[in-house]
């Protein structure tokens, strides 16, 4: 994922160099980039702090296990829509157009997307972070509720994204990287 995004982060500096991608959103993006980076590194913490593991002390502060561990993903579920929200941007920029739809349905989808996505993640964050203030299992949202965002959130977030990839890989002009010296060696 630390890869996708690196290249990612290329490829939009790289149409920002070539007049493609507007240089008023380039701070926007480095940003982002750095945000999505922290996020998503920080997602190894669930393979860190084990539920079973007791609670951490961080200075003055005490963590519980399962509030440490679940973080990491929290921070994923997020990183996820920083990158939706790129993609969808980069789709706007680029003009491109996915399967049978014009630009601008295309444009259009997108942004119903990325407002789905948004949804089931506040959703799923608000949920989860109410059952750990809580310390118990939330009954706030019902089971069907949660059962829904949940399969909703892993419809947007995991299964979409791979056919939205593969059409965007037909579409993008490849890249080519390009290693130069510019020392004169004696």
């Amino acid at each position: 994922m630390i890869l996708y995004l690196l290249m990612s982060h290329f490829q939009i500096k790289n149409d920002m160099l070539n007049g493609i991608f507007p240089a008023e959103k380039g701070k926007l993006m480095t940003v982002l980039f750095w945000m999505k980076i922290v996020l998503v590194a920080w997602f190894r913490m669930i393979f860190v702090c084990k539920v079973t593991d007791g609670p951490l002390t961080i200075g003055r502060f005490t963590v519980g296990a399962v509030t440490a561990h679940t973080t990491g993903f929290l921070g994923l579920q997020v990183g996820l829509v920083f990158i939706a929200f790129e993609n969808v941007l980069y789709l706007t920029y680029r003009k491109q157009s996915f399967w049978c739809f014009s630009q601008e349905m295309t444009v259009k989808l997108s942004y119903s997307y990325l407002a789905l996505l948004i949804t089931f993640t506040v959703i799923k964050m608000i949920w989860t972070i109410s059952a750990l203030a809580a310390g118990t299992p939330n009954t706030i949202i019902s089971q069907t509720v949660s059962d829904f965002t949940n399969t909703g959130w892993m419809l947007c977030a995991a299964v979409l994204p791979i056919f939205f990839a593969l059409e965007q890989m037909k579409k993008d002009p490849p890249m080519v990287v390009t290693i130069v010296n510019t020392d004169v060696r004696k």
